[in-house]
């Protein structure tokens, strides 16, 4: 459903980005490198996805050093703007209104996740997102949002990461949620309850 003009930066396409990255000025040194970047890794998360893009960055001459910090050290690094390629909060599922506030950058969760982005585009589609009357008008600024972001490229979207819910089947009034509203966690453990018998009865 993307514009043509837009989807061809989203495509792999190798040949076409050494041709984008020659006219930007960054041709490949004699070590075949145009240019190095650092990237802050988050501890907790794993690196798969991470290594594989690191590749392909490689092979358009892109070298990129995977450094992973902890918390402590990601968080106010985003916050003063003071990295070069960072970890971000996506690849997850979260209503409209939660993303499209992820980008304001006088906020502190926008800092902490992707960096503070603000363009006169994002705010006028943020503006008109949370002036909405309707559930119509809504999507459709929701929409005109996730498009402005595309066309920045601010960032790199990997693919939507798979979230798991398991439990211990003596474990009663659990069906797999992951929140009884946005980011109420704590509300599901009070709604719970261990069927001792049948976890006797399972050897536990």
């Amino acid at each position: 459903e993307w514009p043509e003009e837009l989807k061809q930066y989203y495509r792999y396409d190798p040949q076409s980005a050494e041709k984008l990255l020659d006219e930007a000025g960054y041709p490949r040194g004699a070590d075949g490198v145009r240019f190095k970047v650092d990237y802050m890794h988050r501890d907790i998360f794993d690196l798969g996805f991470v290594e594989i893009a690191v590749d392909y960055w490689a092979e358009i001459g892109i070298e990129i050093t995977i450094r992973v910090f902890d918390w402590g050290t990601i968080g106010p690094a985003k916050r003063e703007g003071n990295y070069e390629m960072a970890i971000g909060d996506c690849s997850w599922y979260s209503p409209p209104a939660v993303l499209v506030g992820n980008y304001r950058a006088d906020e502190l969760w926008s800092q902490e996740t992707v960096g503070g982005i603000e363009t006169p585009e994002l705010t006028a589609a943020y503006e008109a997102f949370f002036a909405a009357t309707t559930i119509e008008q809504q999507m459709a600024s929701a929409k005109e949002f996730d498009m402005a972001v595309m066309r920045q490229h601010n960032q790199v979207c990997g693919p939507f990461a798979p979230h798991y819910q398991v439990s211990h089947p003596w474990v009663g009034g659990f069906s797999g949620e992951w929140a009884l509203g946005q980011f109420s966690h704590h509300t599901i453990f009070a709604r719970l309850w261990i069927d001792q018998d049948l976890k006797k009865e399972m050897g536990f």
